[in-house]
């Protein structure tokens, strides 16, 4: 009779734990957009509170959300500036891995027969994921969107 409150407690302690090396945490998207002041290619972690609303205010994407960086961290990636309109970038996925943060990247560029706005514009996404390590890697992917 003892083993079923011990199996039970060490089953209760590994699903607290959240995802394990090597496996995908939960993104939610905090911002995205096509208009930012950052004009060069960043990827950056943002674990506190000053360096996030900092990071915030460089596009218009209203107040900032509340987060909580003893539980949380957040994830800005700026494409930098574009010449046209079609181009975007998002956040694909985030793991830990070998005590760091692996972050996939996806950068999406407008084909050569689509139609685009002849205006610069400054992607960018901004996501938060339970807190983990401080230190990351982006790993980025180049798409060619086919247009019809």
């Amino acid at each position: 009779m003892r083993t079923i409150p011990i199996l039970a407690l060490a089953s209760l302690s590994v699903a607290c734990m959240g995802p394990g090396p090597d496996e995908a945490l939960p993104i939610e998207r905090l911002a995205k957009g096509q208009h930012s002041l950052q004009t060069e290619q960043q990827f950056e972690v943002i674990t506190g509170q000053s360096q996030f609303r900092h990071l915030w205010s460089r596009f218009d994407a209203g107040a900032p959300p509340s987060l909580d960086f003893t539980r949380e961290s957040a994830i800005a990636v700026f494409m930098g500036e574009r010449p046209t309109g079609g181009y975007s970038l998002h956040v694909d996925s985030v793991m830990h891995s070998d005590g760091e943060l692996l972050v996939e990247v996806v950068l999406q560029a407008p084909g050569p027969e689509c139609m685009t706005t002849q205006a610069f514009t400054q992607p960018y996404e901004m996501v938060s994921v339970p807190i983990g390590p401080t230190r990351a890697s982006f790993n980025t992917r180049r798409v060619l969107v086919p247009c019809d």
